[in-house]
């Protein structure tokens, strides 16, 4: 369960950076139709690859003990946490970047 919000919440940051940047540029319509859809992919790569993470730690960890799989996993949620904060800021400059190029 918190490995679900976790994911859903560093995702959702994802697409709130990109329409930050569309919000501070003052774009149109389309640039922001531009970041929504640049955010979504984001947000799904993120999704898809976190699910990647959690299947190969519990490949990983079903032979250790409890204690060293305790502190494995709250390190990993740690590492999440940290990634959440920098999430928006990595949507905020793809998307500056991607529009960039356009």
């Amino acid at each position: 369960m918190t490995w679900t919000l976790l994911v859903a919440i560093s995702s959702l940051a994802l697409p709130l950076g990109a329409l930050l940047w569309a919000a501070r540029v003052g774009g149109s319509a389309s640039e922001y139709f531009l970041a929504v859809i640049i955010g979504l992919a984001l947000g799904a790569s993120n999704v898809w690859l976190l699910s990647i993470v959690a299947d190969s730690t519990v490949s990983t960890l079903r032979d250790h003990p409890e204690f060293a799989k305790r502190i494995y996993l709250r390190l990993m949620y740690i590492g999440v946490l940290i990634w959440t904060l920098m999430a928006s800021a990595v949507g905020y400059g793809i998307t500056r970047s991607a529009m960039r190029l356009l």
